[in-house]
């Protein structure tokens, strides 16, 4: 479903609907990364539900199972 539907309008290619897309899955991305560092397995758990569903594919067309490795790579490097 494109973003326009949940807006009541036609704006899939206004770049403000990007911007805001972009931001959501930056602040999951973010809120993400803390939960694996607090190894807080609720919250690891409902982020990683939320990046293999419908709401994460409508925001962003990067796989959620990609990402989500992704970010526990670059973790791991960190530690």
């Amino acid at each position: 479903m494109p973003i326009s539907f949940f807006i009541g309008g036609d704006l899939v290619n206004d770049d403000g609907i990007k911007y805001l897309a972009m931001a959501i899955v930056f602040q999951a991305v973010q809120d993400y990364k803390k939960a694996l560092k607090h190894n807080d397995k609720v919250e690891i758990h409902n982020l990683e539900k939320w990046f293999r569903g419908n709401k994460y594919k409508t925001l962003c067309s990067i796989d959620g199972d990609y990402l989500i490795k992704k970010i526990k790579e670059v973790m791991k490097k960190w530690d």
